[in-house]
């Protein structure tokens, strides 16, 4: 009778076997972290605050490493499985920052626990596509503090690519140009702006006029309305930034 259990048992995992695709099951793993990402919207919230658990101060990476927690609870957790003589510190830093470190170190990846699905790791390689968003947000976050002239940040994103609500000035008048892409008062300034995004998926967001959505890289924007009208990064935003027509 054993016998008979056990090649039953046997049978079916053969049938479970032949069912699962592992092609299917990557695809999925593939999805969940595409999805993990899309969660985290780096550009929405770049300075949502996590809190990194460190093996000594200055130093980001266990085993090769970086555990990040969305929670306190999850941090809390963790904590109360390290043995007490095992000394650790933790820092609570802006997401960006967690995300610059692994993708600028050399590392494995991101061990991240807060989230609703349970702990997720994420490869360096997995992550890097958001590492253009991370270091943008860097480099503007520089020019606000002083450590970069915004004449420096315009050379620096000459070949950068944006996206606009809509497309090129009219010939006609500044009235016309108001149907034709969307763009906004600087407050404190007396010029407009065109509003850019940083991403296709940023820019339909806020397409609330229904405009054609265009990327061109930021030398291209500053041909185009030099001297006229102003650019102004995502503007929606705590990091957005704003060049003059005389400044592009």
């Amino acid at each position: 009778m054993k016998f008979h259990c056990a090649y039953g048992k046997m049978k079916r995992q053969k049938k479970l076997r032949e069912v699962v695709n592992m092609d299917d099951m990557r695809n999925t793993r593939e999805a969940s972290k595409a999805s993990i990402l899309e969660q985290i919207e780096l550009i929405e919230h770049w300075d949502n605050p996590v809190i990194v658990l460190m093996p000594k101060k200055d130093e980001f990476f266990i085993d090769g490493n970086l555990e990040l927690f969305l929670s306190a609870e999850s941090f809390t957790e963790r904590i109360r499985k390290i043995p007490k003589e095992q000394k650790m510190v933790y820092s609570r830093i802006p997401v960006v920052i967690a995300i610059s470190a692994v993708c600028k170190n050399d590392c494995k990846g991101m061990l991240i626990r807060g989230f609703e699905e349970g702990e997720v790791y994420i490869t360096k390689e997995e992550l890097m596509p958001l590492r253009d968003a991370a270091d943008m947000i860097h480099m503007l976050q520089a020019l606000k503090v002083n450590q970069l002239t915004k004449k420096r940040v315009c050379q620096l994103l000459q070949d950068k690519t944006f996206y606009m609500l809509g497309d090129t000035p009219s010939a006609v008048s500044k009235e016309e140009d108001l149907y034709s892409f969307d763009m906004t008062r600087i407050k404190g300034q007396s010029y407009d702006a065109v509003k850019l995004y940083m991403t296709k998926e940023q820019a339909l967001k806020y397409n609330v006029r229904n405009f054609e959505v265009h990327g061109y890289t930021f030398g291209e924007l500053a041909n185009k309305f030099r001297n006229r009208y102003g650019l102004v990064i995502e503007p929606q935003q705590g990091f957005a930034t704003a060049f003059g027509p005389d400044e592009i």
